[in-house]
């Protein structure tokens, strides 16, 4: 199922028009470790769930950066929540913090 969803996601790309192959290589060997990482948990000390909660942030810190750009590239939140296989709304929602600038004239 995950190479189908692969295999989706690189003709996904084809049709925006997206040719990064190198990207789609990069995303495909973190998830490759990451599943790597959960066969091996039982024998990893705590020091191991820290580190997850690390990756975590990290990841949302990227999901979020992306979201910005797409936004600011004029996509609706109806193609930000299909991506995420949720509803315009609830991705409203997810990142409406980002929505609101930092400061005025922002």
């Amino acid at each position: 199922m995950a190479r189908r969803e692969e295999n989706m996601m690189t003709q996904a790309q084809r049709q925006r028009g997206w040719d990064d192959i190198d990207t789609q290589k990069s995303i495909d060997g973190i998830r490759r470790q990451i599943r790597s990482l959960g066969t091996h948990a039982g024998d990893e000390d705590a020091w191991l769930l820290g580190e997850v909660a690390k990756l975590q942030d990290e990841m949302m810190t990227l999901q979020f950066t992306v979201m910005r750009s797409l936004r600011d590239r004029g996509y609706e939140w109806a193609e930000i929540g299909r991506a995420l296989g949720t509803s315009a709304g609830a991705a409203r929602v997810r990142f409406a913090r980002c929505e609101t600038p930092a400061w005025p004239g922002a």
